[in-house]
């Protein structure tokens, strides 16, 4: 497909604004789970590999004496992850959450190794920072001590500030689960057409 979509297009670009339209009724939360967000569901040990996990682009960058199966990652060590949250409504980080036996820490720095100056808590909020608030890559260090970590996950914020907002009624709620059922098949068809190159 070349040029602009047209409403002669397929998809539509009325679908697409159909979209937009439903993120701006709704404060969205989004999170990107490891491993479960994977394509096959696994963590996997090779450096410098991008994988999709949920919206979010993700890099195992460096690896010091943590032993990373397909379930877990384990060890006395650290194991840092570069992060893209790759959507186009991005507002902020908003968490990070994993569940561990053993302890763990998080630190978080800009790809140049410059630290982003926030605690990062266990499924505590983070603290605002300019940092977090810019779609770019975050490198997310995890630190363990004789510690077995079996998920991870990146929690975000999205943006609808100075966008078109729509307005959603009790009244129309119901049958909204219906609704966004069909908006998700019709996703996933999209999803699988651009794979194809149609």
């Amino acid at each position: 497909m070349t040029g602009y979509f047209t409403n002669n297009s397929r998809p539509y670009a009325e679908q697409f604004n159909d979209g937009i339209l439903l993120a701006d009724a709704f404060d969205l939360t989004i999170y990107s789970s490891l491993p479960s967000m994977y394509s096959d569901g696994s963590f996997n040990s090779n450096l410098n590999v991008d994988r999709l996990a949920g919206v979010s682009l993700v890099t195992m960058i460096a690896n010091n004496n943590v032993t990373v199966t397909s379930t877990s990652l384990t060890g006395t060590g650290t194991i840092t992850f570069r992060v893209y949250p790759n959507f186009a409504l991005f507002e902020k980080w908003s968490k990070i959450s994993w569940e561990a036996d053993g302890d763990v820490s998080c630190s978080l720095a800009k790809i140049d190794g410059t630290p982003i100056g926030v605690n990062v808590g266990n499924s505590s909020a983070l603290a605002s920072n300019v940092e977090l608030s810019k779609l770019q890559q975050i490198d997310v260090t995890f630190t363990l001590s004789d510690a077995t970590i079996t998920s991870l996950t990146f929690e975000y914020s999205a943006n609808s500030k100075d966008r078109v907002v729509a307005s959603v009624s009790k009244a129309n709620v119901t049958g909204l689960e219906d609704d966004l059922q069909s908006f998700k098949d019709f996703i996933d068809c999209l999803i699988a057409r651009l794979d194809q190159g149609v």
